[in-house]
């Protein structure tokens, strides 16, 4: 199946895990294109002034994922 752009959206918060370095983990649940955006109030950054992340996510040979 095909879902619209924008269609599914995920929201995690990061994890200090050093100082000045976060992380947040992103599992795909299937093929794709994604888009990840970060927002930092503190630092003034709106998720809307986030610069895209793009990610493309390919199905494992032999098969496809999520299916």
């Amino acid at each position: 199946g095909y879902a619209p752009p924008g269609s599914r959206q995920s929201r995690q918060p990061a994890v200090q895990v050093e100082p000045g370095i976060y992380e947040a983990a992103l599992v795909p649940d299937e093929p794709g294109t994604y888009y990840v955006y970060v927002q930092s109030l503190s630092q003034g950054l709106p998720f809307r002034g986030s610069p895209a992340l793009v990610l493309s996510v390919e199905a494992p040979p032999g098969g496809s994922a999520g299916h």
